[in-house]
């Protein structure tokens, strides 16, 4: 019995946790945070959308089809920036525009070389702002990653819940290819992580401190962005969307994040290193590039996940059955909230059950992002790269 008194502990830790994030973290695991049904609006405010496109010869052509595609009863134009691709963006994006009959909507930039200082996708938007006259500045813009495709009622049913819940910032969590055994146990996860960060929820309740946003899609309105000093203020982020978030937010905006079931994203990621390398770009810069937080990070989350496991199977092993009953219902939460993500991405719920192992996959993901960062190594943006150091998170 000399074990198992740390291990009752250590389970009942993990317990007091699972409530807390079950019961009381703003209900992030319940996904009821969506777009209107229907578009219901008497006026349609001028839209421009800014599309920034680097390497992108995959997904372009079905990219740009979506945003021409729209059916937005407003001013509606579109500015694709390309951001010095090295491959055929160009070529596949120009031979979409010539075959559509509404090509006229669509300007194609190129953008100037990286300056210093800057990280590539919001280079890329900067470029953008800034080839609007002043004249013709729009009440809104859209942000549209070029990997991303929408439904034909996405922007209307976008400016529909902006305009109704007078929000300066409202953006989607677009749905993720989920298609292969790797995306399967790892996409699911990463919006589940998100969602507890980020609790979509709190992000719309302007007196919580979170501040959320997904950059896939985001439709800002232009005085707020002006306002905090143009994408510029956020210049060097490598999180940009939750910084866009936070800065419109701090300056007292109504900002809102949901869910895109209509909005999704092409770009595949089938092997394990494709998701490897998209989780290590950003997991130590989440963490501030703190090697304090973490520390605190890997402990927290083997209390989390790997303690109610550890608790069952000791239970188990010694005949003490308190402590197995704790572990189990300790992962139960775990896999409760867990299943309403799991069963959004065509999952079955059992594969909830795998959470700690996929816990333990992204702590080994945060210590790789912490160990590319001492070595000096680089993350970039579609081909591009840049130094951790001239890189700043600002999300709260």
């Amino acid at each position: 019995m000399s074990g198992i008194n740390p291990m009752l502990g250590f389970a009942g830790l993990s317990l007091l946790i699972w409530l807390y994030l079950t019961l009381f973290h703003h209900g992030f695991w319940r996904r009821r945070e969506f777009l209107p049904q229907k578009a219901n609006q008497l006026d349609w405010p001028s839209i421009i959308s800014i599309t920034p496109a680097r390497n992108e010869q995959s997904v372009i052509k079905r990219s740009i089809s979506s945003l021409l595609s729209q059916d937005y009863a407003g001013q509606y134009q579109i500015i694709l920036v390309n951001d010095n691709s090295e491959d055929d963006t160009l070529k596949h994006a120009q031979s979409v525009i010539n075959a559509a009959r509404n090509s006229h909507r669509v300007k194609i930039l190129q953008a100037p070389p990286l300056e210093p200082g800057w990280s590539g996708k919001l280079w890329a938007l900067h470029n953008g702002f800034k080839s609007i006259p002043e004249s013709k500045r729009p009440d809104y813009y859209w942000l549209s990653d070029a990997d991303i495709i929408h439904a034909p009622d996405t922007l209307a049913r976008l400016v529909t819940l902006a305009r109704q819940n007078d929000l300066a910032m409202t953006s989607l969590m677009v749905t993720l290819n989920c298609k292969t055994f790797w995306e399967g146990l790892i996409i699911p996860a990463f919006i589940y992580y998100f969602q507890m960060l980020y609790p979509f929820a709190a992000t719309a309740n302007p007196k919580s401190h979170f501040a959320g946003g997904a950059g896939g899609c985001i439709l800002i309105r232009r005085d707020a962005l002006e306002a905090i000093g143009g994408i510029s203020a956020i210049k060097e982020t490598l999180i940009d969307d939750c910084a866009l978030a936070a800065a419109i937010k701090q300056r007292g905006y109504n900002i809102w994040l949901g869910h895109g079931t209509d909005s999704h994203s092409i770009r595949e990621s089938a092997k394990l290193v494709d998701l490897w390398k998209m989780v290590t770009r950003t997991a130590f810069t989440q963490l501030n590039f703190s090697y304090l937080r973490l520390f605190g990070a890997i402990f927290g989350m083997v209390i989390m996940y790997a303690g109610p496991v550890l608790a069952v199977f000791s239970g188990l092993a010694s005949g003490y059955w308190p402590l197995s009953v704790i572990g189990a219902v300790t992962w139960s939460l775990m896999a409760v909230t867990y299943a309403p993500t799991i069963r959004a991405y065509g999952r079955s719920p059992l594969a909830s059950l795998l959470m700690p192992l996929t816990a333990h996959l992204f702590m080994a993901m945060t210590l790789h992002s912490a160990w590319l960062h001492l070595k000096g190594s680089h993350s970039g943006w579609r081909g591009r790269i840049y130094s951790h150091q001239n890189s700043q998170n600002t999300k709260k």
